[in-house]
């Protein structure tokens, strides 16, 4: 498994393109505690289908789920994923609360 981090940045956004090609599915991050990352993980999604497809395995993951102060709800994570057919998880890289499963789901979904 090659794994590509674009960070999210816009500054990374002309060479997504490059990181797209060729991939076998995508694990698509943002952070719970800031609404701009949940709009803009919208945005990376719409760019992801056009580059690698609908039948590409995703995962949305709501990273920093282990801090209390939360803006996006889980709740709208899970409606955006439900209405793309696409698995949410709330993840924490501190605590590495279902950092293994994402990963896990994301390979073994490769193979289904």
């Amino acid at each position: 498994m090659a794994i590509w981090d674009t960070a999210g940045q816009e500054k990374y956004h002309a060479l997504a393109k490059n990181y797209y090609q060729g991939a076998s599915g995508a694990l698509l991050v943002y952070d719970v505690t800031d609404e701009d990352s949940f709009e803009r993980a919208t945005s990376w999604y719409k760019e992801l289908i056009h580059w690698i497809g609908k039948e590409a395995p995703i995962i949305l993951a709501g990273n920093k789920c282990d801090i209390i102060n939360q803006t996006v709800q889980k709740e709208d994570g899970d409606n955006f994923a439900r209405s793309k057919g696409i698995e949410h998880v709330h993840t924490s890289a501190a605590n590495g609360n279902n950092v293994e499963y994402i990963f896990t789901q994301l390979a073994e979904s490769k193979y289904r």
